[in-house]
């Protein structure tokens, strides 16, 4: 599958892609996880649902911290609530780079009060 940019986004609806780029925020409310990532032509939010992927990948997408460097594989999605108006369902992530200490000037994970 080839990679497109976060800048592209907009042609894929509907369709499977596979993005690169890093962590920027995060927040695990349950059986959903929100990653927010950028790949320096844009950003987005990840949607990770713990019924459209498999342990491992729920797994991998709970212990990320801020900056690690992802793979995310999933469907183009319109979303309103979104600022770009769109999101990505996720089916894949891949670890290229997890850094060993937290990034030292934000919380890691970012809950609803942050």
């Amino acid at each position: 599958m080839q990679y497109i940019l976060l800048r592209q986004i907009s042609n894929y609806v509907d369709k499977k892609v596979r993005i690169k780029g890093w962590v920027t925020h995060i927040r695990p409310s349950g059986k959903l996880i929100f990653i927010e990532m950028s790949d320096g032509s844009g950003e987005i939010q990840c949607v990770v649902f713990k019924g459209d992927v498999d342990e491992n990948v729920f797994n991998i997408s709970k212990n990320l911290s801020i900056e690690a460097s992802i793979i995310v594989d999933g469907v183009i999605r319109r979303e309103n609530r979104s600022k770009i108006g769109y999101e990505i369902g996720v089916s894949n992530i891949e670890i290229i780079h997890q850094p060993k200490e937290e990034y030292p000037i934000s919380p890691k994970k970012h809950g609803v009060a942050f």
